[in-house]
Parts: structure tokens; C-alpha cells; sequence
């Protein structure tokens, strides 16, 4: 019964034509800046530790 509600009320608000306040757009921009610093970071990381765990022991 509430998911039903939920969605209803997400179907109303996707219909509004209005475009997303500059607060939301603001929002969205910090998440996705956060989400790829976070990403960029983990990759560095498991490469660095890829790359020390293959180099031989002697060099």
C-alpha cells in the first residue's frame, strides 16, 4: 500500500514541467563531484597496491 503512494507521488512530481531549483542542481553537482574524487581515489589506490604487490623483491 505505501510503495503504491510513493510512486504515485513520484509519477505527480516528474510530470511538473518546472525545472529542478538551482539548490537540487547544486545538490546533484557535489554528489557526483564527491562520488568521482571517491572513485578516482579507490582506483588510484588498488593500482598502487596492484603495482607494489607485482614488482619483483629484488628491484
Amino acid at each position: 500500500m505505501m510503495r503504491q503512494g510513493k510512486s504515485r507521488r513520484h509519477g505527480i512530481v516528474n510530470r511538473r514541467p518546472a525545472a529542478p531549483s538551482k539548490a537540487v542542481h547544486l545538490g546533484m553537482q557535489i554528489t557526483f563531484a564527491v562520488a568521482a574524487t571517491l572513485i578516482t581515489a579507490a582506483l588510484a589506490i588498488a593500482v598502487g597496491t596492484y603495482r607494489r604487490r607485482r614488482a619483483p623483491a629484488g628491484h
